[in-house]
């Protein structure tokens, strides 16, 4: 059905975004970040989208990719703490500990 709908609507980010998420859980992630990036490139600021292109580019060992997808998400949400977090592990990943440490901090800010 979701081959259905990217093939009627090819222009559909949501049918991309959706159908990728379905191939991902299905243990298919080369197809999966295929229509990842379809979708974001037809819809960059979806932040959902770029959360699950991050995680996935992160399972793959791509913590450029990773940390520009997440990237991405803290722009578009900045107070979200798991966008944070998510950016501080593709950080970690990449070998640069102190920019993690900021983003870590971000998202988890000590109480007064």
């Amino acid at each position: 059905m979701l081959e259905q709908a990217v093939t009627l609507d090819p222009q559909d980010a949501s049918a991309w975004y959706y159908r990728g998420t379905a191939l991902d859980a299905a243990g298919n992630p080369d197809e999966a970040l295929r229509c990842f990036q379809q979708a974001a490139t037809l819809k960059p600021d979806f932040a959902p989208l770029q959360t699950s292109l991050g995680l996935l580019l992160q399972r793959r060992s791509d913590p450029d990719g990773a940390v520009k997808a997440f990237s991405k998400v803290v722009q578009l949400t900045p107070s979200d703490p798991e966008a944070h977090n998510n950016l501080a592990l593709a950080m970690l990943q990449r070998g640069e500990a102190d920019a993690a440490i900021k983003e870590f901090r971000e998202a988890y800010p000590a109480s007064p």
